[in-house]
């Protein structure tokens, strides 16, 4: 069974404070906004790339299988297949969250 991470690390009043707060780097602010991303949207794309980093860092992981890690995690939340992913993000959010995290 795959764990949905929504909500796992930034809640909804959190990531609304985020959003509403003009010292957030808008770089931040702004991808969420292009994307037109919802809040859970946001606190899921979070707490991936946090599993992604802490994975990396915790078992010493190459770029590829980081990569590797992180297409897993974000396919487990971008195909509806209940218990086992969620169908959180869009094909086209996946490619705008790919770009993404490649340049950033």
């Amino acid at each position: 069974m795959a764990e949905c991470l929504a909500w796992r690390d930034l809640s909804h009043k959190e990531l609304a404070h985020i959003f509403d707060d003009s010292e957030t780097p808008s770089d931040v602010r702004s991808f969420a906004q292009e994307q037109g991303f919802s809040l859970e949207k946001m606190s899921a794309f979070v707490s991936i790339v946090k599993a992604i980093h802490d994975q990396a860092i915790g078992m010493r992981l190459t770029v590829e299988r980081s990569w590797e890690t992180a297409k897993n995690l974000f396919l487990l939340h971008s195909v509806q297949r209940p218990p086992f992913s969620i169908g959180l993000f869009t094909f086209g959010d996946l490619q705008e969250i790919t770009r993404y995290v490649l340049n950033t």
